[in-house]
């Protein structure tokens, strides 16, 4: 992940925003770095409601481009799909400016000769993006469409809750996006 990510610095030296990005492996490949990485099970543990919706959207996105596409299929085999996990930004870079992390992000893998990159797009910004770099939609994801997690008003000790069981409030969702990079 971290030869693969991105952060951007300001005049002061202060990263105001970054992608993090990682090399996606074949879902039946035991040895993923995931497995025994403590931050991801600190943040899947976390946020477990959510990670589990990214999961299954990536899993039903990925095992659907395998059996339609005989040339993604061999990409991830070999190593050669990336994953634009995550964008983050402080409030010092604008919204409209994480575009460029997505554009380095994509420029990144494909100078380490990578052939696709995938993407949940939890917000608009991330998916405009994608769409304008020629990314093609795999899979929608509403956040609303059945309850996630507990319902509470006033939050739960050790479990992730929301006041209505939903993972958000907006009537949106997760879209999967991939772009195949050119040889």
């Amino acid at each position: 992940a971290k030869k693969l990510s991105l952060a951007i610095i300001n005049d002061n030296n202060e990263i105001i925003g970054g992608a993090l990005n990682i090399r996606l492996y074949p879902f039946d490949q035991q040895n993923s770095p995931a497995n025994n990485d403590p931050f991801f099970q600190a943040v899947t543990a976390y946020s477990a409601p959510v990670v589990n919706m990214l999961m299954k959207q990536e899993h039903e996105s990925i095992s659907a481009l395998c059996i339609e596409y005989g040339d993604f299929k061999t990409a991830l085999e070999e190593g050669k799909v990336g994953e634009l996990f995550m964008l983050a930004r402080s409030p010092l870079l604008p919204t409209e400016d994480c575009f460029e992390l997505v554009a380095a992000t994509i420029e990144r893998f494909i100078s380490l000769g990578y052939k696709f990159v995938v993407t949940a797009a939890a917000n608009q910004y991330t998916g405009a993006a994608f769409e304008a770099l020629g990314g093609v939609r795999v899979h929608f994801a509403p956040y609303r469409a059945t309850p996630q997690m507990a319902a509470s008003v006033s939050g739960l000790a050790d479990i992730t809750s929301s006041e209505d069981g939903y993972l958000s409030a907006k009537d949106s969702g997760c879209m999967f996006y991939v772009i195949k990079l050119n040889d």
